[in-house]
């Protein structure tokens, strides 16, 4: 039996993963897509976690798991990437998916080019920076340092990461710089590992226009 872990990201929820979980659970695996402590609630709950319990919150399912499965992937998105990571350098995992993985954050550059677009053709904030901004009104400061902790920690667990892992990152990735991905690739120890750029797409993948690439690309990497 195969069953895949599927982990959200920060400040986020399954939601943002729920196109791609329902495109594999509709090609036959079994997934679970679990709540990082402190999310899908409210403000003060958010900033009684430590990122420690982000990363147990995703541990303990992939250990029941382990009990279940034969075979488990993992699949993370933005700083469920990294979680993603490191929970593969530590438990036996047959693959690993990265989707647009938060180590450099955020894009200013893509940021810029977007907001002088927007000005240049006279159009309103786009929705998702009156999103972004709606959501960094919501984050405590000491969430966000948090989150600054799990990128330091965690990222030392990257060389030790062996398991086959398909990296993909949006070019216009306003929230996290795509060098992100690079940077993963050139670090982890994997003998196969496969690098993907999605050349129209920001930062939540699974829900941009070149999502159906997406799904492809990630059930053509997961055997079956």
């Amino acid at each position: 039996m195969i069953g895949c872990l599927l982990i959200h990201g920060f400040t986020g929820s399954p939601k943002e993963l729920e196109p791609l979980a329902d495109y594999l659970q509709h090609n036959g695996f079994t997934v679970f897509t679990p709540i990082l402590k402190g999310h899908c609630t409210n403000r003060d709950e958010l900033k009684k976690c430590n990122w420690q319990e982000w990363v147990e919150s995703a541990e303990s399912v992939l250990k029941e798991m382990n009990d279940q499965f034969s075979r488990i992937f993992i699949i993370g998105f933005s700083m469920g990437g990294l979680i993603a990571a490191h929970l593969a350098s530590r438990y036996q995992v047959e693959r690993l998916v990265l989707l647009s993985p938060a180590m450099f954050v955020p894009n200013y550059k893509q940021i810029w080019l977007d907001l002088r677009d927007g000005f240049r053709t006279k159009q309103e904030l786009p929705n998702r920076f009156k999103g972004y901004l709606s959501k960094l009104k919501r984050t405590p400061i000491s969430t966000i340092w948090q989150f600054r902790q799990l990128v330091k920690h965690l990222r030392n667990d990257l060389p030790h990461v062996h398991v086959p892992t398909l990296i993909i990152h949006g070019d216009r990735d306003d929230v996290v710089h795509p060098r992100s991905a690079k940077f993963i690739y050139d670090t982890i120890s994997s003998d196969e590992k496969m690098l993907h750029f999605l050349p129209k797409s920001k930062h939540i993948v699974c829900h941009d226009e070149e999502a159906e690439d997406l799904k492809k690309l990630v059930l053509s990497f997961l055997p079956q």
